[in-house]
């Protein structure tokens, strides 16, 4: 499943892709593995509420509710639980809300507070009622009488036991019918099959001697098969030798040419580096000596030459953003922050950087990110965080930048998300623009998968998956 997930990443169905979380998470929380489902559960959600699918939203909250619940989380638990009841009324989807309010009893019950569960059972049997689901009564009959005899009402419990064994029985009934029907059907059809028989062997006889003849001629033909058969198949295998040698040349060329890629990165990092420091030391110096001087001017200038005061109080002023713009363009060109601090950092003092402007509001959420990655990956992913964060910044008009990291044992997830005006995401490619082009390049020459969703008033989202277990 999680190479489909590369498969939908990289072909831009987000609801496919949606859809393939939710699935792969549903197989995590059977599996008892609640974190990583728990993760599915959330991608699936952001995606879903992207499109606003709110159908696939409410059964995304539900099985969410299930996750929390399972990791001891009872606020969100109730929450999600609460929220999914509220879109599955408005929806009219009866057999989801039953399921949900089920679910509610259990998390009840299984935190001992029976009133509240018997509340949200006997809601499901009332709605329930007038239904032929006659399996999830019984459920949910044996449930409350487990729920009642907790509570120390035996009366009750009893009376909910009698209605789980009379529609068990009915539903045994009912297997029983199936049952003997199917026994009558296989009897008619082994009796039938019986007659076949019988005609298929007078058939038998009767075309034996013209087999025989048929056989002979089909034992000429399958020579002739076979000898044309050996000299395709050998040109066959010529051609697969060859294009089996194409591919190895082909492979040698990208890692060569991987390795080239890496190289220049390295060098690239290195110059900007250099400039970084020559910048902060040299520049940055120069900048604060010369404040000083102008500073120390201060106290020789002539009070009543007050057109003189106001020029030096507008250089020493244009000499503070000189050192503030200096420190700035230092900070961008370097990597020092990722090397020593790690992604996580890096991107908390980008995300404060943005916020400081007062214009769009940035949030960083993460989860899974307590060790470090390689050196190489934190700086390729930082890079493209950072032409996303100004690609919005500069067009998207937006009010809010999310950007997220999700980690597992098999790969890294990282969505840029912002609420901006967005754009025709064919239309941009079909345009040759060289932002999507050089993003999706970065995140190839990664190993990762790229993906942009993206409409007209409807904003922006952006996911870089890289597969962890092929980076070691």
């Amino acid at each position: 499943m999680s190479k489909a997930k590369g498969l939908l990443t990289r072909s831009g169905d987000s609801l496919a892709l949606a859809t393939t979380f939710l699935n792969y998470g549903i197989v995590h929380y059977y599996s008892d593995e609640y974190n990583l489902a728990l993760n599915n559960f959330l991608r699936a959600k952001s995606l879903h509420e992207f499109m606003n699918h709110r159908r696939f939203m409410a059964m995304d909250l539900n099985y969410l509710g299930l996750c929390y619940e399972a990791l001891g989380k009872d606020k969100l638990a109730r929450k999600c639980f609460k929220d999914a009841l509220i879109f599955f009324d408005k929806l009219g989807m009866f057999d989801e809300k039953t399921e949900v309010l089920y679910n509610t009893g259990v998390y009840f019950l299984n935190r001992e507070q029976t009133d509240s569960a018997i509340f949200y059972f006997e809601k499901v049997l009332v709605l329930l009622k007038d239904t032929k689901l006659n399996g999830v009564k019984a459920t949910t009959c044996a449930t409350l009488a487990d729920a009642y005899s907790r509570k120390g009402n035996y009366a009750k419990a009893y009376d909910f036991q009698i209605k789980y064994s009379e529609l068990n029985d009915s539903l045994l009934n009912t297997e029983k019918v199936k049952s003997i029907a199917e026994m009558q059907t296989k009897y008619e059809t082994e009796k039938k099959e019986q007659q076949i028989v019988l005609l298929d062997q007078q058939t038998k006889t009767r075309s034996a001697q013209r087999n025989f003849f048929i056989a002979g001629s089909i034992v000429l033909l399958l020579g002739l098969f076979v000898l044309g058969f050996y000299y395709v198949q050998r040109g066959r295998l010529a051609k697969k030798n060859e294009q089996i040698a194409q591919e190895k040349i082909s492979g040698l060329l990208k890692e060569q040419e991987i390795k080239t890629y890496n190289a220049m990165i390295e060098g690239q990092e290195e110059e900007r580096k250099r400039i970084a420091t020559d910048l902060h030391d040299r520049l940055g110096s120069m900048l604060s000596t010369v404040k000083l001087l102008f500073s120390s001017l201060n106290d020789k200038i002539d009070r009543n030459q007050e057109e003189t005061q106001k020029q030096q109080t507008k250089v020493t002023s244009l000499l503070d953003e000189a050192v503030l713009e200096v420190r700035r363009v230092s900070h961008n060109l370097s990597t020092g922050m990722v090397n020593t601090f790690g992604l996580i950092t890096a991107l908390e003092e980008l995300c404060e950087s943005v916020d400081k402007s007062g214009i769009v509001r940035c949030r960083l959420l993460s989860y899974g990110m307590e060790e470090r990655l390689p050196s190489q990956i934190e700086i390729g992913l930082f890079r493209m965080v950072q032409e996303l964060v100004n690609n919005a910044l500069k067009h998207s008009k937006a009010k809010q930048l999310t950007i997220q990291l999700n980690r597992t044992d098999e790969s890294l997830n990282l969505t840029v998300e912002d609420d901006g005006v967005g754009f025709d995401v064919a239309e941009k490619q079909k345009s040759g623009g060289m932002g999507l082009g050089n993003l999706a390049a970065r995140a190839a020459r990664l190993g990762a998968a790229y993906h942009v969703d993206s409409r007209p008033g409807k904003g922006t989202i952006s996911i870089i998956e890289i597969p962890l277990k092929e980076q070691e």
